[in-house]
């Protein structure tokens, strides 16, 4: 699968950084940087000190209003998202490029993927605001990162209920739980719940939770010695280290497997960037835009 990224400001870059490695583990990854923060102390810095892979693409869009801006990143990102021909578009936060992208996206008919959705503010007068609803109503999966997102989203969008709900972590998941619980909303007869962490309460909750399972000592042990070598020797530069994780299949996900069922879901081998080491997948052959 191949999944094009599109970032442009600090924190974006601070998320990608988490998610670059693991994603390019298991799919190919095209990283598009906008140029939103485009000078060394708001951008290369982040590259260098974080290993982010370096982008595929710079569209070198900086400055100017938020509708010059955004006019631009569109009229830069629609010839270069039918070029790529992604599967998927992930999208972070709020902001600019974040729109650009999702509208970019919708438009060309590539699903998006919204990193934080549900986010909101109710304040229709700035910005952000509008940037994170309209990429949400864009948006194909909404990851979210609070229990309070995942309810501003059931509040909007109970008329059209996503397949799934999936969560940064277990505690979020539960919380989601007892939100659809609440709503009448049946799980997993209308919508799948997947957390992230595999606590104890997750099995025990009904339904039990499908989750995912970290090594949590061998991930403490490794953080340790990473850390120790960092203190030894100043100028060793961020490495990526991919451990084993396992996705624990139960009744939340409506999954025919067996309850507690574990899945290995990443490969353990990878470069500095976290690419896997082998062989690169085939490109595909642009396909033809959709037009309006």
């Amino acid at each position: 699968m191949r999944i094009a990224t599109v970032v442009g400001n600090r924190p974006q870059f601070v998320k990608a950084a988490a998610v670059c490695g693991p994603l390019r583990a298991r799919h190919e990854e095209v990283l598009i940087h906008t140029g939103q923060h485009h000078d060394s102390a708001l951008s290369a810095v982040f590259f260098d000190e974080l290993g982010l892979p370096e982008p595929d693409h710079d569209l070198g869009v900086e400055g100017g209003s938020n509708g010059s801006q955004l006019a631009r990143m569109l009229t830069a990102l629609e010839p270069l998202l039918d070029t790529i021909a992604p599967d998927g578009v992930l999208l972070y936060g709020d902001t600019n490029s974040t729109l650009a992208g999702a509208l970019a996206a919708a438009q060309a008919r590539v699903p998006v993927v919204h990193v934080e959705a549900g986010m909101r503010s109710f304040d229709r007068s700035m910005p952000e605001e509008l940037n994170r609803v309209l990429t949400d109503h864009c948006s194909e999966l909404l990851l979210c990162s609070s229990e309070q997102a995942a309810e501003n989203l059931l509040a909007r969008h109970r008329r059209a209920m996503p397949d799934a709900v999936v969560c940064a972590n277990d505690q979020m998941a539960i919380g989601v739980l007892r939100a659809f619980a609440a709503g009448g909303v049946r799980v997993p007869g209308e919508v799948a719940v997947v957390g992230f962490d595999d606590i104890v309460l997750g099995s025990l909750y009904d339904p039990t939770l499908t989750t995912v399972h970290q090594p949590m000592r061998l991930l403490g042990e490794r953080a340790c010695a990473r850390l120790l070598d960092r203190i030894a020797d100043p100028g060793l530069r961020p490495a990526v280290e991919l451990l084993p994780t396992e996705l624990v299949l139960r009744s939340s996900c409506g999954c025919s497997a067996e309850a507690g069922t574990r899945q290995p879901v990443l490969p353990l081998r990878a470069d500095r960037n976290g690419a896997v080491l082998g062989k690169r997948p085939a490109r595909r052959a642009a396909r033809t835009p959709a037009k309006a």
